[in-house]
């Protein structure tokens, strides 16, 4: 376990974080990394890490992770995920492009304000839950190569009484 600029004064300003994993990826690291950090580019392969600051890219390959705070990502990528990563995202930060691969999921159920998505991208196989409808999609998220049935046989949930407009 380690903690990034937890105590109180401390900050820290970090370009590039590569988390993987030796023997097992779900529990070989728990990294925080808290609101006092500067970041550029978290690369996770592996462990649990929980994020409360603003970043560029977030590319998640395996693991999981959390998002708190009122930081905003730029670009947050959960590629495709055999061991199924889950992001449990429960800041308001804006999140401009977020892109879920087969397997992974995107959980904005412990949201309790309202957050933006500029771009969606959902790949077959990957699963965006937002129950309480806190997201708010600046353009319509994309399906990509599956249509609404994958989605829901993935776990996906948008909450009930959805608008839907098919471009």
């Amino acid at each position: 376990s380690m903690g990034v600029a937890t105590l109180p004064g401390h900050a820290a300003t970090i370009a590039t974080v590569n988390v993987g994993s030796a023997e097992n990826p779900a529990s070989d690291v728990d990294l925080l990394l808290s609101s006092n950090c500067t970041l550029t580019t978290i690369n996770q392969y592996g462990g649990k890490v929980e994020c409360n600051a603003a970043l560029t890219t977030w590319t998640v390959g395996r693991g999981d992770a959390e998002i708190n705070g009122t930081g905003a990502i730029t670009t947050l990528t959960i590629e495709e995920s055999p061991d199924g990563s889950t992001i449990k995202h429960n800041g308001s930060g804006t999140i401009t492009a977020l892109n879920i691969g087969p397997g992974a999921t995107v959980d904005f159920s412990g949201v309790k304000t309202a957050i933006t998505i500029t771009n969606c991208t959902i790949a077959p196989g990957g699963c965006l839950k937002d129950p309480g409808k806190r997201v708010t999609f600046s353009n319509a998220f994309t399906l990509s190569r599956h249509g609404l049935d994958t989605f829901a046989k993935a776990g996906g949930d948008l909450g009930s009484n959805i608008a839907i407009q098919r471009s």
